[in-house]
């Protein structure tokens, strides 16, 4: 469980300060209520809004909007107004990655995302861990409604040999379209919260 201490100030009465904290009766309610920070998100262009290269669809292996890259032939990158549409074709998976520029510390990482769509979504973190072991299925089945999907994953013993990296995966045959990503330290995600009628 969790123990949250709330602390009177001249402009924040405690009283106040815990009717705005339960107002939606759930814990990211607490969170938004107490005016807590969402932690620092260790990706880089994770709204999908900079695109340099100017191009509204990318197809195949290469770079595609600022700092996200396609690792395999069978993948498609389409610029929407808000986010991305990730096309996998009908063989293999479809792979869009962020490579690391320094070294991920060892500890406890969240990684969350808000996608809809059609198919699947496996959201991973590859460390160069001494198994080198990917994991992180999350979300099976998307619908046409935005969700949020999450996973926490723990990276030890870091090697050198190996780029460290956030990636997600679209099974092949599926589409879906993403919003946002998230990698960042700690047990909990701090993307997106949902309100009472279920939207994020």
């Amino acid at each position: 469980k969790t123990i949250w201490t709330l602390v009177d100030q001249p402009d924040r009465p405690v009283e106040a300060l815990r009717s705005a904290c339960y107002y939606d009766g759930e814990w990211q309610g607490l969170i938004h209520g107490i005016g807590a920070q969402p932690r620092e998100n260790l990706l880089l262009n994770p709204l999908f809004k900079i695109n340099q290269r100017g191009k509204t669809k990318y197809t195949g292996s290469g770079y595609t909007v600022d700092g996200w890259v396609i690792t395999n032939s069978n993948m498609t990158v389409q610029v929407q107004n808000d986010c991305l549409l990730l096309s996998c074709g009908s063989s293999g998976h479809g792979y869009l990655r962020q490579y690391q520029e320094v070294e991920i510390p060892s500890g406890t990482y969240t990684l969350s995302a808000l996608v809809k769509g059609s198919g699947s979504m496996f959201l991973n973190i590859a460390s160069a861990t001494s198994s080198d072991s990917f994991t992180g299925i999350k979300a099976y089945n998307l619908t046409g409604d935005w969700s949020l999907c999450t996973f926490t994953y723990q990276v030890t013993d870091t090697l050198d040999w190996t780029p460290q990296q956030f990636y997600m995966r679209v099974n092949q045959g599926s589409t879906c379209y993403i919003k946002a990503f998230k990698a960042e330290l700690g047990p909990t995600q701090t993307l997106a919260r949902q309100l009472e009628d279920g939207t994020w």
